[in-house]
């Protein structure tokens, strides 16, 4: 069994102390400090009161000691005693901030492990006083404060995981400020984890179904998007007071406070950082939803990740609720996202390495992302566009892997000024009003499909053999076959 002895604790340390607690094994606690036995009970904790430096009380046997009185000249008395009576043992011994130079070194001498408090204090200093992370969010704040009324924070159309988190955070960051917040949204949430998330976490968001819903609020800002009018359903000339984002803009980004992060791989990561530097733990529910954010945008850490993304996901890890996680990640798959992986199947067009299809009208535009997630694992297929239509747009979801290429870029490229595009290099998505494919109104169904089919892909495939010789045979001169599943009739 793990035998551990607390000698001393002072107030400044009780949060540290009850940490330390909290691990497995038995604990002896010997202070003066009567009230400390009201803190800490438990079945494998013995109390003595008696003055931690007072060798005879102490148990015969102990794998780890920390040594926490407010006391300098104390800790050090009690360091050097229990070091005679341990002389193997780890030994962490906490220095107060008032402790001379002298103690400083008695302490020193004779612990494993020193917690200096001045130092810590110093380094917390420099964190919040010079970080570039600091500054960013001293002037969020700034900003935050200014607002006077409620503060619409609005996802981008069929908001993911991390547009949610984001939003969720930014209105637990306001509610710290006292500033009120509405989560928003444009479009549906049809990706059934993207739904799990939501109903899990009873996160309470707003459907925005035209651009006067938004005219009630005078402040606005936008999560996981950067320009109003791109991917949302504000009008462009939005007046925004606040934009975090972690996609590179294409174009000038106008706010009272922009914070676009391009080297991370998540804005749940941003949100992350903003909690951790303000000290705050976030509630459970905040950081169940930014882990979640973090793991679907990097593709569990495989795409586009930094360190920051991997330092922000351990501080979650320790406040998320994984039971709930776990549940959010195995939802049920619909109906609706069957039919629209097997029309992506039966309808691809394969072009070397790249892969294009059009599952024709959609009522989920998730589906998309997630038939091309699949299909991207097909034999020999590096980059995946499916595509289809909602109403009087067409909706198109890409994938890469493997590839020296920038998707988004490439997208971007292939639509001009007949669409919108964004999103990453291996991840993107876009869409394109009917109306500027040049349909033709009298056309029927079978003829609506094909002149869809035929200007996609043109489009796209020309952009592709532009930007990359990924449809090119490999190298060794082998062509590459994709698996092969029946061919849609015709």
């Amino acid at each position: 069994m793990n035998r551990r002895l607390l000698l001393g604790c002072g107030p400044a340390v009780h949060d540290a102390v009850e940490q330390f607690i909290d691990r497995s094994g038995h604990l002896t606690i010997v202070t003066q400090h009567e009230t400390v036995f009201e803190s800490f009970n438990g079945e494998d904790i013995d109390h003595t009161q008696a003055n931690p430096d007072d060798s005879t009380v102490y148990p015969p046997t102990a794998d780890m000691i920390f040594i926490a009185s407010d006391e300098a000249k104390q800790n050090a008395i009690t360091a050097e005693t229990a070091r005679t009576e341990f002389p193997n043992t780890h030994i962490t011994s906490f220095v107060p901030a008032t402790a001379s130079q002298k103690i400083r070194e008695r302490i020193n001498c004779v612990s494993n492990h020193v917690i200096d408090a001045r130092q810590a204090l110093v380094s917390r200093f420099n964190d919040i006083l010079t970080h570039p992370g600091a500054r960013q969010l001293h002037q969020l704040f700034t900003t935050l404060r200014d607002i006077d009324d409620t503060l619409a924070i609005v996802m981008h159309d069929a908001p993911d995981p991390d547009a949610i988190a984001s939003a969720l955070a930014l209105a637990e960051l306001a509610d710290n400020a006292d500033i009120d917040a509405d989560l928003c949204y444009y479009g549906s949430i049809s990706h059934q984890e993207n739904r799990a998330l939501v109903n899990l976490l009873d996160i309470d968001l707003l459907n925005f179904e035209r651009e006067t819903d938004v005219e009630e609020y005078d402040s606005i800002a936008l999560v996981d998007h950067s320009r109003p009018g791109v991917n949302d359903g504000l009008a462009p000339d939005t007046t925004v007071d606040i934009v975090v984002d972690h996609h590179p803009p294409r174009a000038t980004v106008e706010a009272s406070f922009v914070d676009i992060r391009r080297n991370v791989g998540a804005t749940s990561t941003i949100f992350a950082d903003y909690l951790r530097r303000i000290n705050a733990a976030p509630t459970e529910s905040v950081a169940t939803a930014l882990l979640f954010g973090i793991r679907t945008d990097t593709n569990d850490f495989a795409r586009e990740v930094s360190a920051a993304d991997f330092e922000a996901a351990a501080w979650l890890l320790t406040h998320a609720n994984l039971s709930t996680l776990d549940n959010v990640e195995s939802p049920q798959m619909t109906s609706g996202v069957l039919e629209t992986l097997s029309s992506a199947i039966q309808n691809r067009d394969v072009r070397g390495n790249a892969l294009a299809s059009n599952v024709g009208s959609i009522t989920d535009r998730d589906s998309l992302a997630q038939a091309a997630d699949h299909v991207l694992n097909l034999k020999g297929v590096k980059i995946a566009i499916v595509y289809g239509w909602i109403d009087d747009t067409v909706y198109l979801s890409g994938r890469a892997r493997g590839v020296d290429i920038d998707l988004g870029e490439t997208l971007r490229s292939a639509l001009g000024t007949v669409g919108s595009a964004g999103g990453h290099a291996d991840l993107a998505g876009a869409q394109i009003p009917l109306d500027a494919l040049n349909l033709a109104q009298e056309e029927s169904t079978d003829d609506h499909y094909a002149t869809i089919s035929d200007a996609v892909s043109t489009r796209v495939f020309g952009a592709l053999d532009n930007k990359t010789t990924v449809l090119e045979p490999e190298e060794s001169g082998s062509t590459v076959e994709p698996f092969q599943f029946p061919q849609k009739t015709q």
